[in-house]
């Protein structure tokens, strides 16, 4: 229902009309509660582009399927399998 209702309602309220960008000087987010003005990156970073990168040959899922892989040369540990314990170990509460 909702799949048919959503585009329905972005159509009628003209949301793929909209072109203006979002001014981020005016979000009240983006400024100082004290001072009003914008705020300073926190943590600054670097963004690094990278270009030509060869795909990788994967090997799927296939390999994990009957343990866990790990990269280094420690043995492989199977998947954890959760067993009932006996009918003489429970706690029966009445």
């Amino acid at each position: 229902m909702l799949s048919k209702m959503l585009p329905s309602y972005l159509m009628d309220s003209g949301f793929f009309e909209k072109t203006e960008q979002t001014n981020f000087v005016d979000c009240d987010a983006y400024k100082d509660n004290n001072s009003g003005s914008l705020l300073e990156a926190q943590v600054p970073f670097m963004v690094e582009f990278a270009q030509d990168i060869m795909q990788q040959k994967s090997d799927g899922l296939e390999k994990a399927k009957g343990a866990y892989v790990c990269e280094n040369d420690d043995p492989l540990k199977p998947k954890s399998v959760v067993t009932q314990p006996p009918e003489e170990n429970l706690v029966h509460v009445v």
